[in-house]
């Protein structure tokens, strides 16, 4: 890696870090320059300005495209119960919790960010398309019982984002192996 490259990305995830804590409007770029050992003309030269750093920002924080694809790998094992665990224990390992820190999302015109929060409702529809599949899967299978797969994919995801959150914001620890397995449990017993 060159030494632009190097410098860039210490900007970078130096102001990913003090925009993430106290939002765009909250940050300066002398702080950023103070803790990146840089100075605002290099912020200027890579990123164009302080909404060009925190855009840059975003883009690199705010997403969940990779934790989409562990999902979707759960949707090639053929038994729907199998399928079913897989999605739960890579919901609750590998959920990206650093895309939900709330500076983020606050910049200086808006309360929220309107343009990451369709982001992030585009990527939650697609995580909701993959259970939906998976429960599909079981009824047409006979795996589990009749029911509407929309509806038990949100009750699923539901389920699952209630102690994601909890972990992300109340810092409430659990054991995740022992979590996926009481969650996969209910929801298999729910769908016999």
């Amino acid at each position: 890696m060159s030494f632009q490259q190097l410098a860039s990305e210490k900007i970078l995830d130096v102001a990913s870090k003090l925009f993430a804590q106290k939002g765009y409007s909250n940050v300066s770029v002398r702080e950023i320059c103070k803790e990146a050992g840089t100075t605002p003309p290099m912020i200027y030269y890579y990123y164009g300005s302080k909404r060009g750093l925190f855009d840059a920002v975003r883009r690199d924080r705010i997403s969940l495209r990779e934790f989409v694809k562990q999902l979707a790998s759960s949707l090639t094992i053929n038994e729907a119960r199998e399928s079913l665990s897989k999605f739960v224990k890579m919901y609750l390992d590998n959920f990206p919790e650093d895309a939900f820190e709330l500076g983020l999302y606050i910049d200086d015109k808006e309360p929220l960010s309107k343009e990451n929060t369709k982001r992030i409702l585009n990527y939650f529809t697609q995580i909701h398309k993959i259970a939906t599949s998976i429960i599909t899967k079981g009824v047409k299978s006979g795996e589990f019982n009749e029911s509407n797969p929309e509806v038990s994919a949100d009750l699923l995801i539901g389920l699952l984002n209630h102690f994601v959150f909890r972990r992300i914001h109340f810092s409430k620890n659990f054991d995740t192996s022992k979590t996926a397995s009481y969650i996969t449990d209910f929801f298999l017993r729910a769908m016999r």
